[in-house]
């Protein structure tokens, strides 16, 4: 799939869509084990790529001789849930990978119109937190909002997620040691430049790894 340009079709990428639990979410539900929550954020998941494929999903079609944009249509994508970061520390997020393709109001596949997606990905993302606040809260739990606006969960000891911070961490020394400011853009060039190995969902006998040594520094801080 792709568009012609000059004569000739350009193949383009399909996009990668990620939504990140906080810190807090992930501690209660990789470490203090309550996996309803990682239910709880792959409904927010879905919720928030219900929204994408309904509003910001396009494509372009010819129609009366006209190429028009249409908006709408069914995606394909896969779902890939991971519950590390690449230091790694107890991290759940999930990978929205999209596929450059539509089935459009024809019936036909067709290239993706990616453009809206883009421009609209805080919107996406605020569905996501939206979705995952709500369900969260359904279990019982006292949310609150981040600095960043990321939903946490009240109560969840705060030294235990700093201990669980080192991807953080490794971000703030790489940006110290090259005397640069700790921003939004300077924190992202640091995360892409350092070397660690990337985060992924864990066979069940390295998770259990993982899990044990994630209780171990639990039990540690709040004992």
């Amino acid at each position: 799939m792709g568009r012609m340009v000059d004569g000739e079709r350009q193949h383009r990428p399909g996009l990668d869509l990620t939504f990140s639990a906080s810190k807090s979410v992930s501690v209660a539900a990789l470490v203090y084990g309550d996996e309803r929550l990682i239910k709880a954020h792959d409904e927010a998941v879905k919720a928030a790529m219900t929204v994408v494929e309904q509003r910001y999903v396009q494509t372009r079609v010819q129609k009366n001789g006209h190429m028009e944009t249409e908006t709408g249509g069914k995606i394909v994508a896969g779902l890939f849930r991971h519950d590390t970061s690449r230091a790694p520390d107890p991290q759940l997020h999930t990978h929205a990978v999209i596929a450059n393709m539509v089935e459009n109001s024809e019936g036909r596949f067709t290239a993706l119109h990616n453009d809206a997606i883009f421009r609209n990905r805080k919107i996406i993302t605020e569905v996501y937190r939206t979705e995952l606040d709500r369900n969260i809260r359904a279990l019982g739990y006292e949310t609150e909002r981040g600095k960043y606006d990321e939903v946490n969960i009240q109560g969840v000891d705060e030294r235990l997620v700093q201990s669980f911070a080192k991807r953080r961490q490794q971000i703030l020394k790489a940006l110290q040691e090259r005397g640069l400011p700790v921003t939004p853009h300077t924190s992202q060039l640091a995360a892409l430049g350092s070397v660690a190995n990337f985060g992924c969902e864990l066979p069940s006998s390295g998770r259990r790894r993982y899990v044990d040594g994630f209780n171990a520094t639990a039990d540690g801080m709040t004992g």
